[in-house]
């Protein structure tokens, strides 16, 4: 059989057709298209050690019904027989499955230094960078993209992630143009058209932005794709943006109902939950989910494997009206310590929920301080400006509860001078009424908590 290269020049240990498969499995993976050709790759290509690590992977991520301690057991097993490469990959594949995002910096870092050209190892380092709290996250991650470009060419990959990369900076139009150019050439490639979606939403672009995702998905994405949720989440966002009510509700069940995607139900669901609560569109007491919000945050919040989903799962028992539940949180994370805990959940997750569990029982003052402390920690907290825009919202909510309408007014006009939001119009237009500046009455707003 022997051992031949992939797609980057990687050493594989199989023959033609295995190889083949391995590539279009690896492709379709980094794509974002779900895990049904890495299970092929393993049922036509049961000799390749490094299939079975991919595999391992996608059950970790739990895109693909598998046992990932079978899977990388079996790849172990073969990579005795293969290459330096494949028994590094398998390597670093196994110690990924018993570490939290944040800490898997310390297993790709080594294995990328020595393979540089391999795609999927960049791509898991460079979300391992986004997601661990670090100081100079961003632009680590940004040198990672860029020697990504250098090595690997044009990639669709690379290129969208230069877009994202763009987009968080601001730069939008050089984000669109490099989507573009990806989208032209295959079209229904989810990396770039995700960032042309938050593209829109940063433009304030929600009439046609939405028009323009909805048509990509019908259009372009199978269905049932793994990665649909959040694109509906982002459809979602333009609806809200648009002040459409009704499809705001309808989007509210779809992502937080009962039958929400359990991979999305937290990043997704209790977040945008969260933001209908604060925009008074989902009274305080009424829980969309039927219990499902409160009862997964909690399990989350106990030890939350990363930052992001740490305060993602607050925002969760918020939802659910959870008080006792923020309170222990706080509690729990105020002096934890040692390499368990997500790096940031000492410095935001205590805040965060106090500030929360404040809103709850009236005490807007007191949040709005807390919350403040949080937001400026900025791009460290992870994922998007658009997923950390919700705790934007909530600092607004506070603030007006607080009777503090000038800063709120300050930091909403600083939103809508960045893009048009027609729901942000409206709640600057009503603090800027006389009895919205003399009362603290949250009604007095369009940001009731």
């Amino acid at each position: 059989m022997g051992a031949r290269t992939d797609a980057w020049g990687l050493p594989v240990t199989g023959d033609a057709d295995a190889v083949a498969l391995w590539d279009a499995a690896v492709d379709d993976y980094l794509a974002f298209d779900g895990p049904d050709r890495v299970v092929a790759l393993v049922e036509q290509a049961p000799d390749l050690a490094v299939g079975h690590a991919l595999l391992a992977l996608a059950a970790m991520d739990g895109e693909a019904e598998a046992d990932a301690d079978v899977e990388i057991a079996e790849a172990e097993r073969l990579a005795a027989d293969a290459s330096e490469r494949e028994h590094a990959f398998v390597a670093a594949m196994k110690e990924s499955l018993g570490q939290p995002m944040w800490a898997l910096d310390r297993v790709w870092g080594p294995y990328l230094a020595d393979h540089p050209t391999d795609l999927l190892a960049r791509f898991t380092l460079m979300f391992a960078v986004l997601f661990a709290f670090r100081e100079d996250g961003g632009a680590e991650a940004q040198r990672l993209v860029r020697e990504g470009r250098r090595l690997n060419g044009a990639h669709p990959l690379v290129q969208s992630m230069l877009a994202m990369a763009a987009q968080e900076r601001g730069e939008l139009d050089e984000a669109q143009a490099y989507a573009a150019e990806v989208l032209a050439d295959r079209p229904g490639y989810i990396p770039a058209g995700h960032v042309t979606a938050h593209v829109h939403f940063e433009r304030g672009d929600h009439q046609d932005g939405l028009a323009w995702l909805t048509r990509w998905v019908r259009d372009q994405v199978r269905p049932g794709g793994p990665y649909l949720p959040h694109l509906s989440w982002h459809a979602g966002l333009h609806e809200l943006a648009l002040d459409d009510r009704a499809a705001v509700l309808r989007r509210l069940v779809e992502l937080a109902g009962p039958d929400g995607d359990e991979n999305w139900y937290l990043s997704n669901g209790a977040s945008y939950a969260w933001r209908l609560k604060l925009a008074g569109l989902v009274p305080a007491g009424e829980d969309p989910s039927g219990g499902l919000l409160g009862e997964r945050a909690g399990a989350v919040a106990e030890s939350p494997p990363f930052l992001f989903v740490g305060w993602h799962a607050a925002l969760g028992l918020a939802c659910a009206g959870d008080v006792p539940g923020l309170r222990a949180m706080a509690r729990r994370f105020e002096d934890a310590t040692g390499d368990e805990v997500a790096p940031g959940g000492p410095e935001v997750l205590p805040p965060l929920a106090g500030a929360l569990a404040d809103l709850l029982e009236d005490r807007p003052g007191p949040a709005a301080d807390a919350v403040a402390r949080v937001t400026a920690h900025g791009k460290r907290l992870g994922g998007s400006r658009a997923q950390r825009e919700v705790l934007e919202d909530t600092l607004l909510a506070a603030l007006v509860r607080a009777g503090r309408t000038e800063q709120a007014g300050s930091l909403l006009q600083e939103r809508l001078d960045r893009r048009p939001s027609a729901s942000d119009s409206v709640r600057l237009a009503a603090l800027q009424l006389p009895l919205a500046r003399s009362s603290p009455d949250p009604s007095a707003t369009s940001l009731p908590g």
